[in-house]
């Protein structure tokens, strides 16, 4: 659940609670309703005049008065009342948004009969815009809105990280997550995505990122992340511009003359550095997601290709690229296979 503090802005400061930094930096017409986020609304949502004051919100980003301010200020409104709630809140609120905010099937049914009565007339793609149209859920629009604001996807983001957490206890929550990630897989496409190399000169914050997000080696020590960062030691990330300051995953390279046999030699810092230049080898070693929101997005090997093709051009002694991954349950399996192998 999001908890930790949000970022200060010169608009308002809420204290124990997490939000992307710059999130609330908004237009000045929209400071009021940041400054009234909450309201009289129970930070658990526990009664019926909770809940009912947060529908009332939710339809305040679909049917927003006064053009696109208004709009702008609903939706940071409703985004500071959910960052304010407690975990029990936080639940609340999003099994609303599930559960009430679905598609409505009696307008499907009547466009679809629309759609088979004029298929075949000239206009018919305005008769399939308009089931299109009947199709998108209103949770699908309020979602989408939190997208204009600052930092808007960081929101989106870890909205579905939650989600993913709840999802297997509360059933209702999976049309929710559906819809999250496929926003998010068109706002994350590969295309709008930068390749940067993460080099032991990049700003302190990014470095203690790398730190804390690496899930396959843990990174024990300052001096470790400064070997992994060597000279024949590289490290690539892909970042969004809309979350330009943490990587979304990084892939950690080590660049030598053979195939390594294990990762404690890869990984040993008395090794001294080789010229990597001279490398004929380059091995993919650790790869690591940061977002638990972009689970099942598939970036791992868009990433790897586009390193690839980076070191290609770069190192063109390089004419051998490996893994070496460690490969989960295969020692489980040959204990096993041994044992059926002795009988």
């Amino acid at each position: 659940m999001i908890k930790e503090s949000l970022a200060k802005t010169d608009i308002v400061k809420v204290e124990d609670k997490k939000a992307p930094k710059g999130f609330f930096k908004i237009l000045g017409e929209v400071a009021d309703a940041v400054r009234s986020g909450v309201g009289n609304i129970g930070p658990d949502l526990s009664s019926s005049r909770d809940v009912d004051s947060l529908v009332l919100k939710m339809n305040e980003c679909l049917n927003p008065k006064g053009g696109e301010v208004s709009a702008r200020k609903n939706t940071v409104s409703l985004g500071n009342l959910y960052l304010s709630l407690s975990e029990a809140g936080q639940i609340n609120f999003l099994q609303t948004l599930a559960e009430k905010f679905n598609p409505d099937k009696t307008k499907i049914d009547e466009e679809i009969k629309v759609y088979k009565k004029n298929q075949d007339s000239e206009s018919s793609y305005k008769f399939e815009q308009d089931l299109i149209k009947v199709l998108e859920s209103p949770r699908s629009k309020i979602l989408k809105q939190f997208i204009s604001l600052p930092e808007g996807l960081k929101f989106i983001v870890d909205m579905r990280s939650d989600v993913l957490k709840l999802k297997n206890q509360y059933k209702s929550l999976s049309p929710l997550e559906n819809e999250l990630k496929s926003i998010l897989c068109t706002l994350v496409d590969v295309d709008l995505l930068d390749l940067h190399q993460i080099t032991w000169d990049s700003p302190a914050s990014l470095l203690e990122k790398l730190i804390k997000y690496e899930a396959v080696h843990k990174i024990s020590s300052w001096d470790d992340l400064k070997n992994r960062l060597d000279s024949d030691r590289l490290c690539f990330a892909f970042f969004h511009y809309k979350i330009p300051n943490e990587p979304l995953i990084f892939v950690e390279v080590a660049l030598m003359n053979e195939i390594a046999d294990s990762i404690q030699h890869v990984l040993d810092e008395s090794v001294p550095s080789s010229d990597p230049s001279s490398a004929s080898t380059a091995i993919f070693y650790s790869i690591s997601n940061t977002q638990t929101g972009l689970s099942g997005i598939s970036l791992g090997n868009f990433l790897i290709k586009r390193v690839i093709e980076k070191l290609s051009q770069e190192f063109k002694s390089v004419k051998v690229y490996a893994t070496l991954s460690p490969v989960p349950g295969f020692t489980k399996w040959q204990k096993k296979s041994r044992r059926s192998f002795i009988r």
